[in-house]
This record gives C-alpha cells, structure tokens and sequence, in this order.
C-alpha cells in the first residue's frame, strides 16, 4: 500500500469524528423538515442527483414524476450509479447513507431494497432535528437582518447551538425605510452599531456579515460628508453614487470598530481589487481591524495577489474565506494552491450554501476531496499522520468555532 493511501485513510477517521457547522442558514424554519423516505431526502440534500439521472437516461417519471412511487426513482438511482462512479455528488449520498442511517451500503441494483428497508423503509421518515444529532452539527448560524429582534440567551435545536450570522446588508441601503428610522445624523450609526454587537453577544454570539455591491468604490468617509448625505435622504432626495460608497465604508468603520471591541468577526463579500484593498487600508487606520473572513467573486490568484500584497497587520486579521465559484470542489483545491490550506475557515463558506441540509452534503464531498489534497500534497514521515489530522480537524471545524468565540488560531 502507498503511504498516501494510507494518510487518506486515517484523515478519513479525521473528518469522520469532526463536528459540522452550517455556516449561514436563510430560513430557521428549513430546520424543521421532514423528509418520509430516503429518495425524498437525498433529492433534496444534493440537488445535482435528478440532473444526473437525467443525463445517465433516466425517463423523467422515474425523476420526479407524481405518478411512480419514490421507491421506484431510488431504485433507477440504484440503477445507474455505476455510472457514477468518482462523482462528487454521489459519494455524498454515500457519505449521508452512513451519517444519517449508519448504512454502509454503496447505492446498487443489488443493494437497492436492504437500503430502502435500512433507511426510513419502516414508513416512519426522518425529521431535521434527528439529521442534525445523527450528524454531529453542533453550530448552526442563522442569517438575520440588520433590524431583527434578537433573543437572549443560548439556543439549540438537534443538539446544535442556534447563533445569529447578522446581515449588515440592508443598513448600507439608503432606501430602506427601516434604515432612516434608526439613523438620522452620523453619531446614530455609532450608536446603532454598538447596540447591535451588544445584542448579538447577548443572543448568544455569531458574527457579522456584508456584501459590497459589485461596483463599490473606496470614499473616505468625512462627518461633514456623511451628515450632507443623510440630510439629503431624510429629505426624500437621491444621493450620488459616491455618497451610497461613502456611507458604506461609514457602517463597516462603525461596526468593525464596536467587533473589534467584543472579539467578533465580519464575513465581508466583495470583489479582490484596488478598491477592497484601500477599504481594508482604511478600517485598519482608522479603527483597527476586526478578524474579517474574506470571500470574493473571482479567483484564486486574485485573491492572493490581494492578501499577499497587503501590509503585514492585515495579512494577521484577513483570513482568506473563498470564492464564490460554481464548484466548490474546484475551489477547494485553488484555495489549497495559494494559501496555506490549514488556515480555510471552514468548508461551508466554499459550499455557499444557505439551505442547512443541502450545506450538509457539499461539506460531505468536501471533506473528502480535503482528505485527498492532504494525503496527495504530503509527504510520509513519523510525524505527517498526527499534523495532518490535526489540520483536517481545523479546516472541518476548530478554525470555524474558534473565530466565532473570537480566538483564531494562528
């Protein structure tokens, strides 16, 4: 047997005992599915599976058709997975097969009924708050609004503690009624942001989040200049695109400097150019910065040029989060080509998935492709089994909840 063989496979017991997070659910109420049988789940886990079976010569009734039974489309699944073989998306059924049922069986012909009879064969189903106990998801983060109520103290649901990923998007529109309500003058963003992180630890912790718009633009905001702009919107005038990019870079200096004070991170979406740079630049003069998970449209070279680039204080607070490319996979291993792969805050912010139990299986397909980037690009020695593991661990989980609870590991 080649050592890699055998690191894979350890790194697989790895990944196998390592908690899940879901890093950023839209919907708390998608918590409480019910799926009643194991075609129904896995359709709805891993939404590549009916396009698949499309293209392996599936009839459609036999997809989604209302008149044949969902045992009759398992066993079409069955039917064709030969097909599928080193195709992400069914080792995740595989992978949601152990997790979910403690089934061990590859979907086959042959095994088609023993999976059926295994997995909610008994007519009684699975509901969500079993998935996420079978699964082992102790975190779960629930998108809210920057204007949301949030409840204090601590919450769970399957064993999973419940924590808010709050959206700063909505307070950066200058349009949102609900924006000129709580901010009137340049001191009430201070104030509302303070209020804010104070809400959101009290809830129980989480972190924050904002996406750009895809034109942003630097301006260095002035009190003068932002007081100008908000006279102009109280009065139901339009401001200037140079004044919305003021304001925003206003919000985030306010809310970074109140997060830098209660140790809790940003998750900030934008794109890898001269102008996140200078709004990196500017925060970290300004206020400092807070621990900021950064993910961008574009590539991996894009964003490495944009992190090696910066000044030795910014490369210790951003953390290079991902790319929002279409597969996850794929990017996993551009990640892994430019950064230091132990460093990946978690495998969800690869998938960008909002739904909880889709999250679930794309970090089932990641964690092993992360097995395999592990196993192919060391080297064997006494010691690179145990480091390796320990890395696996960090990316699947610790890196996650470690920043979260404001303690990266660095």
């Amino acid at each position: 047997m080649q050592y890699g063989d055998g690191l894979y496979r350890v790194l697989r017991h790895a990944v196998a005992d390592a908690p899940f997070s879901v890093a950023e659910v839209s919907d708390e109420s998608n918590l409480r599915r019910y799926f009643s049988n194991v075609y129904e789940l896995i359709a709805h886990f891993i939404p590549e599976i009916p396009a698949l079976m499309r293209m392996c010569g599936v009839r459609e009734e036999y997809v989604c058709g209302e008149g044949t039974s969902d045992y009759e489309k398992f066993s079409e699944l069955c039917r064709i997975s030969p097909m599928l073989a080193g195709n992400c998306a069914y080792i995740a059924v595989c992978e949601l097969l152990i997790k979910i049922f403690d089934c061990n069986l590859a979907p086959s012909e042959k095994s088609c009924m023993a999976i059926w009879q295994a997995c909610c064969g008994d007519g009684l189903g699975v509901d969500g708050e079993k998935i996420i106990e079978r699964m082992n998801v102790k975190r779960i983060f629930v998108r809210r609004d920057s204007f949301d109520e949030l409840s204090d103290g601590e919450r769970y649901f399957g064993g999973a503690k419940i924590l808010s990923a709050l959206s700063l998007d909505s307070l950066a529109d200058t349009e949102n009624a609900q924006m000129l309500s709580h901010i009137k003058i340049a001191a009430d963003i201070e104030s509302f942001a303070r209020e804010r992180c104070d809400s959101l630890v009290a809830s129980g912790g989480g972190y924050l989040s904002l996406t750009l718009p895809w034109d942003f633009e630097f301006v260095k905001p002035s009190v003068y200049g932002v007081e100008q702009a908000l006279n102009i919107v109280r009065g139901g005038g339009e401001i200037s695109k140079n004044q919305k990019d003021m304001l925003a870079a206003q919000v985030l200096r306010c809310f970074v400097k109140e997060m830098r004070a209660r140790r809790l991170c940003l998750l900030l979406d934008g794109r890898a150019d001269g102008e996140m740079s200078a709004l990196l630049e500017y925060l970290h003069g300004s206020v400092g910065l807070a621990d900021v998970l950064l993910c961008v449209d574009g590539t991996a070279a894009e964003l490495k040029r944009l992190i090696c680039q910066s000044s030795p204080d910014i490369i210790h607070r951003v953390i290079p989060a991902g790319f929002k490319g279409f597969f996850a996979t794929d990017d996993l291993r551009g990640y892994a080509s430019a950064f230091p792969i132990e460093k990946l805050p978690h495998l969800g912010l690869l998938a960008r998935v909002t739904d909880p139990y889709k999250s679930l299986a794309a970090q089932c397909a990641l964690r092993r492709e992360l097995c395999k980037i592990l196993s192919e690009g060391l080297n064997g020695d006494s010691n690179t089994a145990d480091r390796a593991r320990v890395t696996a661990q960090r990316v699947c989980y610790d890196n996650f909840y470690n920043i979260t609870e404001g303690d990266v590991v660095r």
